[in-house]
């Protein structure tokens, strides 16, 4: 189903744009929808909603979009003072993921391959979690959405039964794989069951050959969607923490870097609210914090939110590995500088 209109604005350009715009591109590959899209952006002249005016009545349609009751209705008020009719963009995206909904052969997941299927799951999950605090929950789309989820969870948890007692351990090579430093050799030295979770094939192929049976390719495990299953006793990953319904298997989120993105953003002293924060609790998981320093920025609004259970000081992983490394090369090897020869003790 190919759905046509005008060009859409959206307003205003930020985090919620930004995310819509990715999904919709998606949704055009997809010919779900065809459209130009613009940003609205009124940080400069001549993209602000006002210099947009008569091209927007001309040209298209309005979308606001933004989660925060306050702001969207500052927006609003911006497009009624200039006589521009709007719609509520989350509203009119949630349609249209729907359509794609509706699309999906379910039998299709179950083949494992990154088709079109896999990445239409992968953004109608995106989708959720991003836009988890303003999706009506007893509306079509999220009642279908949580159906598809209980027929897919279904069907993996019949195929392997045996998965509910073990440690999901997502494998990639994105950076790597070095973010979740020797979690899954700490949990195996304590008689824990892993199990290595991939979405990338040739990568699983060539370390079936170092871990064996523990090795399973299904890449919709290791993907946003994953996050709704409930197959594993717990999964560990370095996907990004989004809100998520306390439906699926616990997550434990390990950041990126030693420094938190929500961190980083602090120190460049962009202003965090509890509005900003709330959209990042309550992601039926845990988020391991590296240092002393981010858990302060986090502690005070997520313990205001009811959330503080979420945080885990679980030091940096990846950094743990580079010291290890470091540690064994000195231990072989000396060093020359200076000029001088140094046999460094160990």
């Amino acid at each position: 189903m190919l759905k046509k209109c005008e060009t859409i604005y959206l307003y205003p350009k930020g985090e919620d744009t930004q995310s819509l715009f990715v999904i919709m591109q998606e949704l055009q590959r997809q010919n779900i929808v065809s459209m130009n899209i613009k940003f609205v952006d009124d940080s400069f002249c001549e993209t602000s909603l006002q210099s947009l005016k008569e091209e927007i009545l001309k040209n298209g349609k309005l979308w606001i979009v933004h989660q925060d009751s306050k702001l969207y209705e500052r927006l609003s008020n911006n497009a009624d003072i200039l006589n521009i009719p709007y719609h509520n963009g989350i509203e009119e995206l949630e349609s249209l993921m729907l359509i794609l909904l509706n699309n999906i052969e379910i039998n299709k997941i179950y083949e494992n391959k990154r088709d079109d299927e896999f990445l239409a799951l992968t953004y109608l999950a995106y989708f959720v979690l991003h836009f988890f605090i303003s999706l009506k929950k007893d509306s079509v789309f999220y009642c279908s959405f949580l159906n598809i989820v209980e027929k897919i969870n279904n069907h993996y948890a019949k195929k392997f039964p045996h998965f509910k007692n073990s440690i999901g351990i997502t494998r990639t090579t994105f950076g790597n794989n070095k973010h979740l430093g020797n979690i899954a050799e700490i949990l195996e030295s304590k008689g824990v069951d892993t199990i290595y979770i991939y979405g990338e094939e040739e990568f699983y192929l060539k370390e079936k050959e170092l871990f064996g049976d523990k090795c399973i390719f299904i890449p919709i495990f290791n993907s946003y969607f994953g996050c709704f299953l409930s197959v594993f006793r717990f999964v560990v990953t370095c996907l990004m923490p989004h809100n998520t319904p306390n439906i699926g298997s616990k997550y434990i989120y390990v950041p990126h870097a030693i420094i938190d993105p929500i961190a980083s953003l602090f120190q460049r002293n962009r202003p965090l609210d509890a509005f900003f924060f709330k959209r990042r609790v309550g992601i039926n998981g845990y988020r391991i914090i590296s240092t002393k320093s981010n858990y302060k920025i986090f502690e005070k609004e997520v313990r205001n939110l009811g959330y503080e259970h979420e945080l885990i000081c679980g030091g940096y992983p990846s950094l743990d590995i580079n010291l290890k490394e470091y540690k064994n090369y000195l231990s072989t090897h000396n060093l020359c500088g200076g000029g001088q020869y140094f046999g460094l003790r160990k």
